[in-house]
């Protein structure tokens, strides 16, 4: 991973923002392009304008290790993996030899089954068209708020909560499953 100490902490514009989710999707489409598969994404739920620190870092890596135990424990060919960090916040992407629907479900099991699963964002990217495949074309309700239980997309969209709240709740939860803060 090649991480930028001096972005840890720090806010990151909208058009830094803008310019990483650009930059995200032609790398998802140049992998899907490369290997006609579909494609894992990997980022972080961090709200606000921090997006790269100390405990979305400990998140990723936790991430990243349930993923390759996946495929590894199950034999599942990986040809690519790519593991990236900026102002953005840390991401991975993952080019595994399966259907697009095993490895949503796959994911949908590792986020639904992990004590910090609900703090990371598994995409899985279809090789056919290149969109992200939702939780609802396998029957799967949509995810949860960490707060207040409602659905997740209604309480961001709404800003139910602020971002110290929801930061706070992250923090926490990071904390009761192995981060250590080093403060």
């Amino acid at each position: 991973m090649s991480y930028q100490p001096f972005t840890i902490n720090r806010p990151i514009t909208l058009a830094q923002l803008l310019a990483a989710k650009e930059r995200r999707a032609a790398l998802q489409q140049r992998l899907i392009n490369r290997y006609s598969l579909p494609l894992i994404s990997l980022t972080i739920t961090i709200p606000g304008p921090i997006k790269l620190t100390p405990y979305s870092l400990f998140l990723f890596a936790q991430a990243c290790t349930q993923i390759e135990a996946y495929y590894q424990q199950n034999k599942i060919a990986c040809l690519n993996v790519i593991k990236n960090s900026d102002a953005s916040g840390p991401e991975g992407f993952f080019v595994l030899s399966q259907t697009e629907q095993q490895l949503k479900q796959a994911c949908m099991d590792i986020e639904d089954s992990h004590p910090l699963g609900r703090l990371w964002d598994i995409d899985v990217i279809s090789a056919q068209n290149s969109i992200s495949i939702s939780r609802n074309i396998l029957g799967y309700p949509p995810r949860k708020c960490l707060i207040c239980g409602n659905e997740a997309k209604f309480c961001a969209r709404a800003r139910i909560h602020t971002i110290d709240e929801l930061t706070s709740t992250i923090e926490t939860i990071a904390r009761q499953n192995g981060y250590k803060d080093k403060r």
